[in-house]
């Protein structure tokens, strides 16, 4: 039996084996615990999504804001916030649609 051999057989008798299977198993859970809060954040961007167009769809004046759609929403970094990303009809301004929009 060769020294490096020996020398993992002692290594992997110092090692707990239970202790090492939790440590797996808690990274195996906070691993999940990412994908799903990811999920749930994704889902809430949706939701919002929807919403905000059906508050603009219901606004319909024939004004500035009519052809205004919200794109995409995300989740702003690390502030509990999201960022609408809103498409404004061609010749509009910005400013115009913002006001025609909170009316």
């Amino acid at each position: 039996m060769s020294k490096r051999i020996r020398e993992q057989n002692v290594a992997s008798e110092l090692i707990d084996s239970e202790f090492e299977r939790a440590l797996e198993e808690t990274e195996h859970r906070q691993r999940d615990r990412g994908r799903r809060i990811e999920q749930k954040t994704q889902q809430l961007c949706r939701q919002v999504q929807r919403a905000l167009n059906l508050a603009l769809a219901g606004q319909f004046t024939g004004g500035a804001s009519d052809d205004a759609f919200v794109v995409d929403v995300s989740a702003a970094t690390g502030c509990g916030r999201v960022v609408a990303h809103v498409t404004i009809p061609a010749g509009q301004s910005v400013s115009a649609v913002l006001g025609a929009s909170r009316h």
